[in-house]
């Protein structure tokens, strides 16, 4: 396991403050809901959740997932502390449900859900997340089922390989810290799989499945795709003027076939690329006994 950092933007720059800004900047459109199916995730829960299941989704954020799982015949229920975050969510879908709440106390009886879903989430507890697990043990039914998806301590990560489109998180120890410590803040965790293993077995649950998700991220440097995507995407000249209309069409015949690509790209890379090598996230599947 190592420990992260992000840099902040100021002395008074929060946690909160970083995550509502990182849901603000989304866009919440189709085609981000729909993106998950470039993701393991989906897969995972196909192979484990049975229809009409009760899902509770614990940092559900813009509510992706939600969407995708009730599609999927699911019910389900959404939680997170960003009030922001759920009303836009509630904006795209007014079908969900929605609450804001703390993870790690969550304002429902014992046992009532089938599944438990956390995605990205535990990791940014500096604390720890026994408290969380523990949450989660509470609300299933017996046999009910979790799914927790951290950042993994794959091969580039252990050798200690920067990802192209990084620079704004390093290890604890780092320059970076030492440079400008005031303005560094605790940003998360990453795991080995036998770590999360370990933790999700000590929480009372029987491990199912570990899988591995995001496997070619490592490489694609997304910040510098959105910039190609800028440029292809022109919508007038200095003057006001419009832009050709056929300048117009070529770029989003272009745009098609790079979204195109990184989409095929996505889906080898899952199928081909080790998970051990590169995969950007481990999900553990459990149940409790």
């Amino acid at each position: 396991m190592i420990k992260t950092y992000r840099r902040r933007h100021d002395r008074t720059d929060t946690n909160d403050d970083f995550w509502a800004e990182l849901w603000a900047r989304q866009v919440l459109s189709d085609e981000y809901v729909d993106g998950v199916k470039w993701d393991e995730y989906p897969r995972v829960f196909a192979r484990h959740l049975r229809g009409n299941a009760l899902v509770l989704e614990a940092g559900c954020g813009l509510g992706k997932y939600l969407v995708h799982l009730q599609r999927k015949g699911h019910r389900v229920v959404g939680v997170d502390l960003d009030q922001g975050a759920l009303v836009r969510a509630h904006q795209y879908d007014n079908s969900l449900t929605l609450s804001a709440a703390d993870v790690g106390c969550l304002p429902f009886p014992d046992a009532v859900f089938d599944a438990y879903v956390s995605l990205g989430v535990i990791e940014h507890f500096e604390a720890g997340f026994s408290t969380i697990l523990d949450e989660a043990r509470r609300i299933l039914k017996p046999q009910g089922l979790i799914f927790v998806s951290v950042p993994y301590l794959h091969l580039l990560r252990r050798l200690g390989l920067p990802r192209p489109s990084d620079g704004l998180y390093r290890r604890a120890g780092s320059a970076l810290l030492d440079a400008n410590g005031p303005y560094c803040t605790f940003y998360q965790y990453v795991f080995t799989k036998e770590e999360m293993v370990q933790a999700i077995g000590d929480a009372g649950f029987v491990v199912l499945e570990t899988a591995y998700s995001g496997r070619l991220r490592w490489f694609l440097n997304l910040g510098q795709v959105r910039r190609w995507r800028a440029r292809l995407h022109p919508s007038s000249n200095g003057a006001g003027m419009a832009v050709r209309s056929s300048a117009v069409s070529a770029g989003s015949r272009c745009r098609v076939r790079v979204r195109g690509w990184l989409k095929s790209l996505a889906l080898l890379g899952q199928t081909v690329v080790p998970g051990w090598l590169s995969g950007h996230t481990i999900v553990v599947v459990g149940r409790l006994e």
